[in-house]
């Protein structure tokens, strides 16, 4: 996203943008500010918003638009996502609507990113078994630009789904 100068280069894609009318809250955007998001990055988000908010909607089938412009390796996006979490990723979201998962592949740049990490999505909606993701020895912790695209994502979409409002203090 880099502040909207990234491709397509308008703010639609800021994470205040949350839909209107009778749609209000039903588009959320988790925008990068920096390019080299990885792994960590993109497991946080699901794991805080993306799948919370999956859950709470509580759908009867999930699409998803397969792009792996995040891949590693791939030059437009700049994101170092490995094939092996897309299959986790994919591994998740089949909890959701009884297993009814549909991946339409449609973007990537770099054919063998491509093919791995739909490799991997397969293999996971298959039910096979996923390698184990690399976890780096020396792990510094989320990228700091990733970590206030996060939190600026919940404050917002926090006032949509009431499954976001953990680290809300209890009433006395």
């Amino acid at each position: 996203y880099d502040h909207g100068n990234f491709f397509p280069r308008n703010k639609d894609a800021d994470y205040d943008e949350v839909g209107n009318g009778a749609g209000r809250g039903f588009n959320v955007n988790i925008p990068w500010n920096k390019k080299g998001m990885g792994d960590m990055e993109y497991m946080i988000a699901m794991q805080n918003i993306i799948l919370p908010i999956a859950y709470d909607f509580d759908p009867e089938l999930v699409l998803v638009s397969a792009g792996f412009d995040a891949a590693i390796g791939d030059q437009l996006g700049g994101c170092k996502v490995s094939p092996e979490a897309y299959g986790y990723f994919t591994h998740w979201l089949s909890s959701l609507a009884n297993g009814r998962v549909i991946l339409v592949l449609e973007g990537g740049y770099n054919v063998n990113s491509i093919s791995h990490a739909m490799t991997m999505c397969a293999k996971s909606l298959l039910g096979d078994p996923l390698p184990m993701l690399h976890i780096p020895s020396r792990f510094n912790g989320i990228n700091s630009s990733a970590l206030e695209s996060l939190q600026n994502v919940l404050r917002v979409q926090q006032e949509h789904w009431k499954c976001l409002t953990f680290n809300k203090k209890l009433p006395d």
